[in-house]
């Protein structure tokens, strides 16, 4: 065992909630068998080149179960603009690597659908999404069938991480006076010293396409902590890291108890590709009626996951919608009423009861086997192709 695989395997000791991602590895050193390979199993691009073998020959497959857009520099703060233009940094990590070598071929297998290689060496593949994350532990999870509705909101926001677009978006609801329905859960934390909002955008001027005062005027109540912020009693364990199951159980139940509808803000907004996490596992589980933040045709990909996503009384045409800052705000324009009105989401709710029930089934009895049967067959097709190459070669 070298150095980098010593670290790797001590990191998903710590950490083995991914048991999805590990069958995957398994499955492709089975298949991969006795031929020439070199297998990185791997939560962070920035290093790999440092333990790349040196040797020539042979396949180098890459299993990133993470999404392709980590970068510490703008871990908070993806430019909205221009949004079409920005490489993620990690298919520039990625083309800094294919680069020392240039003659191995390459096989990156992350959890976005949507990329492809122009390099004929380079070959993506989808592995399948966080959502399949905690395979072993989600299914074990009670779900919340019955609500409780103690509390005076009836939507929730929840938005650790204060990312920009999720802070935008609790600028907004906060714009619209939607704090005495809608549980805003955030932290001012990297922005208390920005000024405007479409600074948090990064905008170089006020671009005028949306309603600035009122993200101005919920920007500054954002900042002064105007909303649910951190919750007292939050449970913290630095031996549960990346554990969302429990952390829903722990901190969450009691939030969705209390909520028929949510706003997802997804890991992944800016990018034109698309990332389902577990937030969207924790609405499946809490029944509570999504509406999304997230990286244009999301809802479109979770349709195609096989989930309903209650288009009959969900506006989901933001979905659609190219410029970033007009997905946010029309997402939470057109479902307004089910955002402030809760005797109507009530009553949503309870028609959506056994049609949510359907969705749990699927998540617990479908998807995963779905996703590795899909991820199989892909890899088998890739398989196929260079033994076609290598022959007419």
């Amino acid at each position: 065992m070298n150095r980098y695989e010593k670290i790797v395997n001590e990191w998903l000791d710590r950490n083995r909630v991914n048991q999805h991602y590990d069958e995957i590895a398994q499955y492709v050193r089975a298949q991969l068998g006795t031929e020439a390979h070199s297998l990185y199993y791997v939560n962070d691009l920035r290093w790999l080149d440092r333990f790349l073998p040196n040797d020539k020959n042979g396949l180098i497959v890459i299993v990133f179960p993470f999404e392709l857009d980590q970068d510490p520099a703008h871990q908070f703060s993806v430019p909205f603009q221009p949004a079409g233009q920005r490489v993620p940094i990690g298919i520039q990590h990625l083309t800094r690597i294919k680069n020392l070598f240039p003659d191995r071929e390459f096989l990156v297998i992350q959890s976005s659908p949507d990329f492809q290689s122009t390099d004929r060496h380079m070959y993506f593949i989808h592995g399948g999404n966080q959502i399949l994350v905690q395979r072993d532990q989600y299914p074990q999870v009670d779900p919340i069938k019955e609500k409780k509705l103690h509390a005076d909101y009836h939507a929730v926001f929840l938005s650790n991480q204060p990312k920009n677009h999720r802070v935008l978006a609790a600028s907004y609801l906060l714009g619209h006076n939607l704090l005495s329905t809608v549980m805003i859960r955030g932290t001012a934390y990297t922005w208390e010293h920005t000024d405007t909002w479409w600074q948090v955008a990064g905008y170089d001027q006020d671009p005028k396409h949306v309603d600035s005062h009122l993200l101005q005027t919920g920007f500054e109540l954002y900042k002064q902590g105007r909303h649910g912020g951190q919750p007292d009693g939050l449970v913290m364990s630095g031996d549960r890291t990346a554990d969302n199951a429990w952390n829903f159980d722990c901190n969450l139940r009691y939030i969705y108890q209390s909520s028929l509808v949510e706003l997802i803000p997804e890991t992944v907004f800016v990018p034109q590709y698309r990332l389902i996490t577990e937030k969207y596992l924790h609405t499946i589980y809490g029944f509570n009626i999504p509406i999304w933040l997230a990286a244009r045709s999301t809802v479109a990909h979770v349709r195609e996951l096989g989930f309903d996503v209650f288009d009959d009384y969900v506006n989901h045409d933001y979905d659609t919608q190219f410029d970033p800052m007009l997905r946010i705000t029309h997402a939470i324009d057109s479902n307004m009423r089910l955002l402030s009105d809760r005797t109507y989401a009530l009553q949503v709710w309870h028609n959506l009861l056994p049609r949510m029930q359907k969705n749990l089934d699927h998540a617990r009895q479908n998807l995963y086997n779905q996703s590795m049967d899909r991820f199989k067959s892909d890899f088998d097709k890739f398989l196929t192709r260079r033994k076609h190459a290598e022959s007419i070669v």
